[in-house]
């Protein structure tokens, strides 16, 4: 009897730290809902206009859907990643939120950016 007495303020403030861990946890980013349809090496081709440039990733809002594009990443002769593409981060450099795009797009564990350039228009 006098273990449980013990034990029950430990385990409630156990449990009250566990709850509030749980409620701090960032949600998670999603990119296209059903990018589980894509197999390592599909591609193919956007268009739309640029609404948030952030840290390697370019979101883009096309007429019926919004996608997250990644950036690729370099690796260096050890296969361990340096960081982003360099060439492809300049030219998004050039680019602000607003600028309609086309991007042609290779699928990896993530949709990533193989090109993109500015339009005057969406197509």
């Amino acid at each position: 009897m006098l273990k449980i007495l013990f034990l029950l303020p430990i385990l409630s403030v156990l449990g009250i730290c566990q709850a509030q861990a749980q409620t701090q946890l960032p949600p998670k980013e999603i990119t296209v809902q059903g990018t589980e349809q894509f197999k390592k090496g599909d591609s193919g081709t956007f268009s739309g206009t640029i609404t948030r440039i952030d840290n390697g990733r370019v979101t883009v809002k096309g007429d019926k859907k919004t996608i997250v594009f990644y950036v690729k990443q370099e690796k260096d002769s050890t296969n361990h990643l340096i960081g982003f593409d360099k060439a492809m981060m300049e030219k998004i450099s050039k680019l602000t939120v607003g600028d309609k795009v086309r991007i042609a797009w290779v699928f990896d564990l993530h949709i990533r950016l193989d090109s993109i350039e500015k339009t005057d228009k969406e197509e």
